[in-house]
């Protein structure tokens, strides 16, 4: 219910760059290569877990000045997200 919140393809957008990110990590597994998360992806995971949770807390307060802090913090996941799948191993 919280997808509700925020345009279809912007959630599209998020589970595509998981999506690419674990492809990416799978890659490398079969290269043999070190997997490990780094600066950009953890500030990612970060902003993700911050942007649902204050959605969910918009769904169960109704506060919604929640909603834009959502999508700021979601959206700023999405660009550290590109920038971790571009940058992973430097």
């Amino acid at each position: 219910f919280v997808a509700r919140q925020i345009n279809v393809l912007f959630a599209i957008a998020i589970v595509t760059i998981e999506l690419l990110i674990a492809a990416g990590a799978l890659w490398r597994r079969r290269r043999l290569e070190y997997i490990s998360a780094n600066y950009y992806g953890k500030m990612k995971m970060f902003l993700q877990v911050t942007g649902v949770t204050l959605l969910l807390l918009d769904k169960v307060t109704d506060i919604t000045s929640f909603i834009p802090i959502a999508i700021g913090a979601l959206s700023l996941s999405i660009l550290l997200g590109i920038i971790s799948f571009f940058t992973y191993g430097v």
